[in-house]
């Protein structure tokens, strides 16, 4: 068996540091893993800007198709607005997990403000039972409608 010694092992690493083969694949090496975080960090900023600009025109349409009061046979208003969500989103968003609420307010100056809660047993704390419903229409709109419900 050969015995190795010090002076061989120091002669082999200056032999190594001189060498300059191999050093482009260890700076690729070094560069890929942080350029393909970079570029997959942009494609799915991308992704998420392409889905809101989506989202914010099917809204729009489903909100201009949820004014005008039509009914489309064999569906409801509401399943008709989340199909057409669906529809313009191309499948991009899960609908089966959407919720849709629709709110009326007696004219424009009320959107935005806030709106009174239900509470049909006079305890002071909302009220999610439906049949207090219509004492709620009654007492909070002035007679205006609902102020809303929750899908």
């Amino acid at each position: 068996m050969t015995r190795v010694s010090t002076m061989d092992i120091a002669k082999a690493m200056r032999r190594l540091a001189a060498a300059r083969e191999g050093s482009s694949l260890a700076e690729f090496a070094l560069v890929v893993p942080l350029l393909l975080l970079i570029v997959t960090a942009v494609l799915e900023f991308g992704m998420v800007m392409f889905v809101v600009a989506l989202a914010e025109g099917a809204l729009r349409d489903a909100a201009r198709w949820g004014i005008t009061g039509q009914e489309i046979a064999g569906a409801s208003r509401l399943e008709r607005i989340v199909q057409l969500v669906g529809e313009r989103t191309f499948g991009l968003i899960d609908m089966t997990d959407a919720a849709v609420e629709i709110r009326v307010y007696p004219d424009f100056g009320s959107v935005g403000q806030g709106e009174s809660f239900v509470d049909g047993n006079d305890n002071g704390a909302y009220c999610p039972s439906s049949e207090h419903l219509g004492r709620f229409d009654a007492v909070a709109n002035g007679g205006f409608g609902s102020s809303g419900f929750s899908v």
